[in-house]
């Protein structure tokens, strides 16, 4: 019933879909691309699949991941702002928030790699 069809075919080639929504509101969304790129046998196992995502419960693991790892990175550049061996290894005298800001992007960098 919550079976969309989406437009991507402007912005891609590329044939998707995704699952989204929370409780009552949840609803699979297929790219028209998808649909003309698929026999109708495959076009069924997408959603299928899709709902495989929500019943496995991915999507609450994903965002229990992206809270945590959002915690760890805001932490770190906590860490970050007011060190003075930051302040120091980058110039400057005190420590500062744009010191400690450019010290933590350039030890993001690498490792976000």
């Amino acid at each position: 019933e919550n079976i969309y069809v989406m437009d991507g075919s402007k912005r891609s080639t590329k044939a998707n879909a995704y699952f989204t929504g929370f409780g009552g509101k949840k609803r699979v969304v297929l790219y028209d691309t998808l649909i003309a790129d698929l026999s109708e046998e495959e076009i069924v196992a997408v959603p299928a699949h899709e709902i495989g995502h929500c019943q496995r419960k991915h999507m609450r693991v994903l965002i229990a991941l992206s809270l945590a790892s959002g915690f760890i990175l805001c932490l770190s550049l906590s860490f970050f702002v007011d060190q003075p061996t930051v302040a120091r290894a980058l110039g400057g005298l005190t420590p500062s928030p744009h010191l400690g800001l450019i010290g933590f992007s350039m030890m993001l960098l690498p490792l976000s790699i």
